[in-house]
């Protein structure tokens, strides 16, 4: 499709205009998660379908079939930053974790990011490399696409997109409103260890 599009077209690309979303591959009841790839393909294409326009989305009758964040839940998961935009470092590192970004000092993969003082790099889905953004307190001062290998900028940006690792923010908060929930569902003495340990993971 994208072969034929391109050719058509004229365009040397058009990952945003020919998008595929992958089913999760597994029963949501057989207590198993997906595969983390195609968690990040699919948190990828709910991105793009909710932030550009497409021609063509391809898909399976049982991605089709399955239930799904709503355009703004997807927006809200992600980042958009621009060149002097108010963003609270922080907060900022608070939902990558929660979007399912990894901590990792130097970022080499995508998925993965840093915090150092009032620098962040991060390697976001759909991105051939991955952006340092500085601070000057809660103000974006710059962002510069960078080589991870080398470690240097190759490019002045005005803005980026970030986009989750996953369709669904979950924060450490959530494991334990969910404990909290479990405990007062199945008090039964059956799952009242599984859940107890739960809790204390949290």
């Amino acid at each position: 499709m994208r072969f034929w599009y391109s050719a058509l077209a004229g365009k040397k690309s058009c990952e945003n205009e020919v998008i595929v979303l992958p089913s999760s591959e597994s029963d949501p009841y057989a207590g198993s998660s997906p595969h983390p790839d195609t968690l990040e393909r699919r948190a990828l294409t709910l991105w793009r379908l909710a932030r550009h326009s497409q021609d063509f989305v391809l898909l399976t009758a049982r991605a089709l079939a399955r239930r799904t964040v709503t355009p703004d839940e997807i927006t809200e998961a992600g980042a958009l930053l621009g060149k002097g935009d108010n963003q609270s470092p922080e907060d900022l590192v608070e939902k990558l974790v929660a979007a399912g970004y990894v901590r990792e000092d130097p970022v080499g993969a995508v998925g993965e990011f840093s915090m150092r003082g009032g620098i962040l790099d991060v390697w976001s889905p759909g991105q051939e490399r991955p952006v340092r953004v500085e601070f000057f307190g809660d103000e974006i001062d710059s962002i510069r696409g960078f080589d991870p290998e080398t470690q240097r900028s190759t490019s002045q940006l005005s803005a980026i997109e970030i986009v989750p690792m996953r369709e669904v923010l979950v924060r450490g908060q959530d494991f334990t409103d969910w404990a909290d929930a479990a405990r007062r569902r199945w008090s039964d003495s059956r799952y009242s260890r599984s859940a107890a340990r739960s809790h204390r993971l949290c």
